[in-house]
């Protein structure tokens, strides 16, 4: 799907979504049920080719046995395929003795807002603060949560303005009325990171499943944007009850006001980098690429909200 298709899809389903919000949720909730109806049936598949092998043996005694070979290298590789690592996020893991206000001030929002519990608090260098989810069981799910805290973030704020920015985090994983536009919301992302494992990964088994989504991870992307976005405003409102829209307006502007200087910062030093930088470095093979339009707002619009890899607070889009 190109950008021109994924705007174009997008507004067709912003004018339906506000016309008859009911009929697009709908909607987006079967197009959700596809995916899990895509892993269902090639669950059904395989277990339908390996009780036929079983049935087999009763029938055709020894040539069943030069059937269970190819058969069996098949169900092999389907399962190897389904079975996808996803890499967890890198950060330095903070534990519940070294910082026990940090853990008391997200058991009490977490406890506010009806979120389930994270398995991992990470603290990075990025400035963001992002909640990921990372299944266990490959396309079968039975996630593990993290919870990403920047340093630079969190030197920036008041502690207060920090709880609304975890609430805003947590607003993602909430219960309550906005279960399942956050379910939708953490669906997208977690059809996208399938999609990019899938792409990696060099089995054969995968033919199964990557044609698939290459196409139903972009277009569900484009179908539930609407509801995204909602969501995103669902999980400021989360942090406004949670705290106070003083302090969520005060993380609000502060983090765009900074992230703004940061992001004009990091644009001019790649291109003082690519100046003085030898023609060879600039090639596809490189870090850097010196293209006009090749920065920080790449692909924006696409990406927001919400990345394949994490919600991500002070920008709507994830833009690296």
């Amino acid at each position: 799907m190109t950008d021109e298709q994924f705007d174009a899809l997008v507004s067709r389903l912003e004018a339906q979504a506000r016309r008859s919000p009911r009929a697009y949720k709908l909607r987006v909730l079967l197009l959700a049920l596809l995916g899990y109806g895509y892993l269902g049936a090639m669950l059904g598949l395989i277990l339908f080719l390996f009780l036929l092998t079983l049935g087999s043996l009763v029938f055709l005694k020894a040539a069943a046995i030069k059937l269970i070979i190819p058969v069996g290298a098949f169900l092999w590789m389907v399962l190897r395929a389904m079975w996808v690592r996803l890499e967890p996020p890198a950060g330095r893991r903070v534990t519940r003795k070294e910082a026990p206000a940090l853990f008391a001030a997200i058991d009490a929002l977490r406890r506010r807002l009806r979120a389930p519990r994270f398995h991992r608090v990470l603290i990075t260098d990025d400035f963001n603060a992002a909640v990921v989810q990372v299944p266990r069981l490959g396309m079968l799910g039975w996630h593990r949560n993290y919870l990403l805290l920047g340093l630079p973030l969190m030197k920036l704020m008041t502690p207060r303005q920090f709880e609304a920015v975890l609430a805003h985090e947590f607003g993602h994983l909430a219960g309550g009325h906005g279960r399942m536009s956050n379910w939708i919301y953490r669906l997208r992302m977690g059809w996208a990171r399938l999609l990019h494992a899938l792409e990696r990964q060099q089995s054969w088994g995968t033919f199964m499943f990557r044609r698939f989504f290459n196409w139903y991870s972009p277009y569900f992307s484009a179908y539930s944007f609407p509801l995204a976005r909602a969501n995103e405003y669902e999980a400021d409102a989360a942090s406004v009850r949670a705290v106070s829209a003083e302090a969520a307006a005060e993380a609000l502007t502060s983090v765009n006001v900074v992230g703004s200087y940061l992001d004009e910062r990091r644009t001019r030093c790649s291109a003082m980098r690519c100046r003085r930088s030898p023609p060879s470095s600039t090639t596809a093979g490189g870090r850097a690429s010196c293209r006009p339009g090749s920065g920080a707002t790449g692909k924006c619009r696409r990406a927001a909200p919400g990345s394949p890899s994490s919600t991500g607070w002070p920008r709507k889009a994830n833009c690296r």
